[in-house]
Parts: structure tokens; sequence; C-alpha cells
């Protein structure tokens, strides 16, 4: 039996998404090659999500082929991969995710100091 290696289009360049807090984000991962037929990881900040042990707001469909984010948080910002791999070979798509808006709050136990950040539009100190 012959095999053939595992490829991604658009794996040579890294995609850039920009969005708003709540705005619904959806990122592809379509082979267009691979026999036996490639499995599908995605990883966030090079950790593997687990399908099973996803955040609320997170799905992967479409036997994997689809990452959607339902409601995009600052904190969903990262570079995230779909990788796809055979034992002929192995291919990588980057996604590189911002999300911009919203706040969040930073509390310093050793300093009498709370930090306020609207990101990314205004970043307050008070004491």
């Amino acid at each position: 039996m012959f095999t053939v290696p595992a490829r991604l289009p658009g794996s040579r360049t890294d995609t850039e998404l920009s969005v708003n807090v709540g705005r619904r984000v959806q990122m592809e991962c379509n082979p267009l090659s691979g026999l036996p037929e490639p499995q599908i990881i995605w990883l966030k900040d090079s950790q593997p999500l687990d399908p099973q042990d996803l955040p609320r707001d997170v799905r992967i469909l479409r036997a994997g082929r689809i990452l959607r984010l339902l409601s995009a948080d600052v904190t969903d910002s990262g570079v995230y991969a779909c990788t796809v791999e055979n034992k002929a070979g192995r291919d990588q798509k980057r996604y590189m995710l911002s999300v911009h808006g919203g706040f969040y709050l930073l509390v310093s136990s050793s300093l009498p100091i709370l930090e306020l950040v609207l990101v990314p539009y205004i970043h307050m100190i008070l004491e």
C-alpha cells in the first residue's frame, strides 16, 4: 500500500485574525491530501485542545475541520494551529488571533494599587 503525506492549503503562511470581544471566530483545517487519512489536532499556544475538555464557548466541528469560538474573549487571543498528520507526513496551518475590547483588572497583593485595563484603548492605575 502506498502513502500520501498530509498537506494543508496555506500552510506556508500564517493567517492573522483580529476581532472584537463577543464576535464569533471560525478557523478551518481542510487537508488537501493524505493517505491514510490524516489525524487533525488543534493547538492553542502550542498546547493541544482536548475535544472532550473544551471551554464552554469553543467547538471543534466537522471531524476537526473547523474550530469555532462562539463569543471571543480577550483571553482567547493567541496562536492557534491546525496540525494534520499521517504516517507519510505532517503539516500545520497557524492562525494568530487578537481579540480587542473589553476590560480586565490586575490586582497586586504586594502593592496598594488597582490597575484597570480597557483593551486596547485605556490603561489606568488607581492608587
